[in-house]
């Protein structure tokens, strides 16, 4: 969304300057002031566009992160809506530089102040999730573009299901009887289980765009050429 870049030929990002519209990309790391750009850029997109709180999307990783950057962002439109009805600004020079940088685009203090108090008037509407809880909203709000049912759980934890779904694989494919003797001998000689699958299964649905690549054999060994030896061996056995 905003703008700048850690590499030497690209300029520093200028919160209160930078471009509002457009793809902008931010490489910063931990303690630079994410937080601080991110309430800058958001202020001015209220004061400058006149955009509602809810036409504005925020999306961050943990709840944690996303409880911190709601409470900051609110504290934020506080405090600027504060200082324009008359209040003096505190030692972080944020909200007179903000308010310098947008009455000098033309946008009157009384206009600002309309903004903001609306702002904090909708912020129960504000947009401002975890990856997962955005997803979430996108699909309930629209559940039947999505082919999807109307009532829809998050589930953060889904060791379970998965479990399940490789115990029933396990009794159908291993314990069903249909698999070779000698391959369900080397299954449990070597381990497997149910439950190792199941961490198999974890490990390759969190690489969702890897591709697995077998052994060039792999796909005989259970199919017809351990069956072919052991025919061997039970005949070599007959005729010894």
């Amino acid at each position: 969304m905003p703008y700048a870049a850690a590499a030497p030929d690209t300029p520093e990002l200028d919160v209160f300057h930078c471009p509002l519209d457009g793809i902008r990309l931010v490489e910063a790391s931990a303690g630079t002031g994410k937080t601080w750009n991110i309430c800058g850029l958001y202020l001015r997109l209220l004061l400058e566009r006149a955009l509602p709180v809810e036409s504005l999307l925020v999306v961050t990783f943990t709840k944690a992160a996303t409880a911190e950057l709601s409470g900051r962002i609110r504290e934020r439109i506080a405090e600027t809506l504060r200082v324009l009805e008359g209040a003096a600004p505190g030692d972080d020079p944020f909200v007179p530089q903000l308010i310098e940088t947008v009455l000098g685009r033309g946008i009157g203090a009384g206009q600002m102040a309309d903004r903001l108090r609306h702002a904090l008037q909708t912020f129960d509407e504000a947009a401002i999730f975890t990856i997962h809880g955005f997803c979430q909203r996108a699909l309930a709000d629209t559940p039947f573009a999505a082919g999807l049912p109307y009532a829809l759980e998050l589930v953060e934890d889904d060791s379970a299901l998965r479990l399940e779904v490789v115990q029933d694989f396990w009794r159908r494919e291993v314990a069903g009887g249909g698999l070779p003797p000698l391959l369900a001998d080397e299954l449990l000689h070597k381990g497997d289980s149910p439950e190792a699958w199941a961490g198999i299964l974890q490990r390759h649905m969190g690489r969702p765009c890897a591709r697995a690549l077998w052994d060039e054999d792999g796909g005989e060994a259970g199919g017809g050429a351990l069956p072919a030896a052991e025919a061997r061996l039970m005949q070599a056995y007959a005729a010894a």
